[in-house]
């Protein structure tokens, strides 16, 4: 996502703003955010997850634990 944003920046400071190339890239970034953010949020959505020992522990929101980087390093 940040070599998406960074192009998209470069490409505005060349081109401007609508440019078509300018508007190509914003729609990669826009791809990739939504990618992310379906992914994370289907994560934090789940509430139910399997302990250790085979049995469902329920967690409530902002009780589940997240691994961001494997969210990370899907989309860098």
């Amino acid at each position: 996502m940040e070599k998406a944003r960074q192009e998209l920046c470069d490409l505005e400071q060349i081109y401007g703003l609508g440019h078509p190339g300018v508007l190509r890239q914003s729609m990669v970034l826009d791809e990739l955010i939504n990618r992310y953010n379906r992914s994370y949020y289907a994560h934090v959505n789940n509430y139910t997850y399997r302990s250790e020992r085979g049995t469902k522990d329920e967690h409530k929101p902002g009780q589940a634990q997240l691994h961001s980087n494997t969210f990370a390093a899907s989309f860098g």
